[in-house]
């Protein structure tokens, strides 16, 4: 992941005035104003991931951090700890309420002592005790560093419904926007949330922060072995009536 340069105080100030005057136009703006603004602010607090995890490989040798948590609210975030104290960083302001009568698509998790709706891409990292249908024997397939070929398709961190996902190539999409469920043999599905109008935001080993369609998360390159042209890709072979009905005016990957 490469070096990010520190921010100065003039340009710290010139973002949040740009901030405030998003929130403060947003009366005038309506509903799409505001759904706007959260899908900024989002990508601004995974800038701001980006740069944590950049001082943290710098810190371990180029290397990722080692999980040692068995819980999964903890597995990524308390190793990161020291890098970050603000705890709101966890969360995508789109999806910051984990009461239970909250739309699915926009609801925080909770996790340990934690809330929070950012989740790890859980093929990054080092070692950890956690077994999820045999895959922690899988050490090959783990990202251990940022520094790889193709680092800009390697997910690291963004919108999930759960605080890490181990997605696989077959996994197939929710039926519905709302049917997500924790634990699931199916993991893409808590990729696979509606949080930004067809599409969540996610933090890539190179360090780059974009809007992913919901249709190219399984495209995306999440563990060194994953099939970036699996049966849910056009490459694959998926036909646009496969998916839900809910997906199908998503665009096509």
């Amino acid at each position: 992941m490469k070096r990010h340069t520190s921010i100065s105080r003039y340009e710290v100030v010139i973002v949040v005035l740009c901030i405030v005057f998003l929130l403060t136009s947003l009366g005038s703006v309506g509903s799409v104003g505001r759904t706007r603004a959260k899908d900024f602010l989002c990508r601004s607090h995974l800038q701001q991931w980006a740069s944590i995890f950049d001082s943290s490989t710098q810190d371990n040798d180029g290397l990722f951090f080692a999980m040692e948590s068995s819980d999964a609210g903890q597995r990524w975030i308390e190793p990161l700890r020291p890098y970050y104290e603000d705890a709101g960083l966890l969360a995508c302001p789109a999806a910051m309420d984990s009461s239970p009568d909250v739309e699915a698509t926009h609801r925080a998790w909770r996790g340990g002592p934690y809330t929070g709706s950012y989740g790890l891409n859980g093929w990054v990292g080092l070692g950890g005790r956690d077994v999820v249908g045999g895959r922690d024997a899988r050490v090959y397939d783990r990202w251990q560093t940022p520094h790889v070929w193709g680092a800009a398709t390697v997910p690291v961190l963004g919108d999930m419904f759960w605080a890490d996902a181990w997605p696989e190539a077959i996994d197939y999409p929710p039926a519905t926007e709302q049917s997500l469920s924790v634990p699931t043999t199916q993991e893409m599905q808590l990729v696979c949330v509606n949080r930004h109008a067809g599409s969540i935001n996610l933090l890539f080993a190179d360090g780059s922060v974009r809007r992913v369609g919901l249709k190219e998360i399984w495209a995306l390159w999440w563990y060194r072995t994953y099939d970036t042209a699996g049966p849910w890709t056009r490459a694959g072979g998926v036909w646009p009536t496969d998916w839900p009905e809910w997906m199908r005016e998503i665009k096509d990957f």
